[in-house]
């Protein structure tokens, strides 16, 4: 095919250094253009089969892609209860740093304001 549309460009230019007549020149453009919107159509039909191709194996209750990934069963460090402990802990620390520094504030106020 591409071949074929090689030698339909060669033609056309080859056409329009002769001089033909312009009904030539604008049934080549038509015969490109046609050829043009076959490959389109072409590469679409390939990527919709593509596409149809994927949704099955994800859509499909074996699903090559999902059992691939829950078939590696590695045993799991950080789970639900080991990362709330270590939130709960940051959140503590953040309020200890918090209530000490506005402890901290409110000694130096007492201070400035008790000596007047």
């Amino acid at each position: 095919m591409e071949s074929n549309m090689k030698n339909r460009f060669a033609n056309h230019h080859a056409d329009k250094k002769s001089g033909s007549a312009d009904d030539t020149n604008v049934r080549v453009d038509a015969d490109n253009q046609s050829l043009l919107t076959e490959d389109i159509q072409e590469s679409m039909a390939s990527l919709r089969e593509k596409l149809d191709l994927l949704k099955s194996m994800i859509d499909s209750s074996d699903g090559t892609i999902r059992s691939s990934c829950k078939s590696k069963k590695e045993p799991v460090f950080l789970d639900a209860n080991i990362l709330s402990a270590v939130f709960v802990i940051a959140l503590a620390a953040i309020l200890g740093v918090t209530a000490y520094a506005f402890q901290g504030l409110y000694v130096a106020v007492q201070k400035k304001w008790s000596s007047t």
